[in-house]
């Protein structure tokens, strides 16, 4: 087993290898880091004639999961290049290095952690994050910043959701191998036992609710 962790501003950007040749990144790290870096060496499996098994999103924060935005934007931009060129009507090709295939997304999205409520409380996350960043108490900057960062993320875990569509790439989310069902990823929150619905069965995706503090 190998594991390879890429440069990634903040956040964290990992590739898993495993014994039998499968492969898992692990959070994608910043969208700069994936630009500058990340994706060239990434780009590399494809040419290999490799691919990424999955991808799996720890959760929403933008050091997490805006890399994986922007590689599946740039495979999106490839896929429309292909289109084109399969039906006469060619485009520039992309000036972006071509993603390996990803078979599968495994993805703690917002709406899977917080339940009927997402729309409500992504709103107050949104309001109250300026009101505590202009106080000139620590704690509560600090607090303004946490709420900002998942204010943020929000519409980035969206867009992660949209392109793996099968009306886009195409790409499963939260689909184990060889399991029909649609399960759900593990979410364990401080305090509490480890809950998950009964058609959950990836190993990977635990994680410790976030922490407020720094």
């Amino acid at each position: 087993m190998k594991l390879h962790i890429f440069q990634s501003d903040k956040g964290d950007c990992l590739l898993l290898e495993g014994a039998e040749d499968g492969r898992v990144l692990c959070d994608g790290g910043m969208s700069s880091s994936m630009k500058n870096s990340v994706r060239e060496e990434l780009s590399k499996l494809r040419k290999q004639g490799a691919k990424l098994d999955y991808v799996y999103v720890s959760h929403i924060d933008q050091d997490h999961i805006s890399g994986v935005l922007q590689l599946l934007e740039d495979e999106l931009e490839w896929r429309l290049f292909d289109y084109h060129t399969a039906n006469g009507t060619p485009i520039r090709e992309p000036k972006v290095p071509r993603p390996p295939e990803i078979g599968g997304i495994w993805h703690n999205a917002f709406r899977d952690q917080v339940g009927d409520n997402s729309g409500d409380i992504e709103n107050l996350l949104a309001a109250a994050a300026p009101a505590l960043l202009a106080t000139s108490a620590p704690q509560l900057v600090d607090l303004g910043e946490a709420m900002q960062q998942i204010a943020v993320s929000i519409p980035e875990a969206i867009k992660v959701s949209r392109y793996a569509s099968a009306e886009l790439l195409n790409i499963p989310v939260n689909k184990l191998p060889r399991s029909r069902e649609k399960p759900k990823l593990l979410m364990y929150r401080e305090g509490r036992n480890p809950s998950r619905s009964d058609r959950c069965v990836s190993p990977l995706s635990v994680r410790r609710r976030p922490s407020w503090r720094r």
